[in-house]
């Protein structure tokens, strides 16, 4: 497996910023339908609801998590 490079989106809070958020995650595995794509979010419950509407919308190798977790990984 080869890795084509990082890309970075910032989705703001919005009317439509779980579709738009979608479309990112859509993007970045544009190449790659397996690509493994990172969102951050702010707070667990949001990483939580986030994971689950990614994942009702059959998008598959998102790892939702918080800015906290990140860091603790880093």
């Amino acid at each position: 497996m080869t890795q084509t490079g990082s890309h970075v989106t910032t989705v703001l809070p919005g009317p439509e910023d779980l579709s738009i958020l979608a479309l990112a995650v859509d993007q970045a595995q544009a190449e790659d339908r397996f690509a493994r794509v990172v969102v951050i979010t702010d707070h667990h419950d949001v990483a939580r609801s986030v994971r689950h509407w990614l994942g009702a919308k059959g998008l598959i190798n998102v790892t939702v998590q918080t800015g906290r977790h990140l860091a603790d990984e880093l």
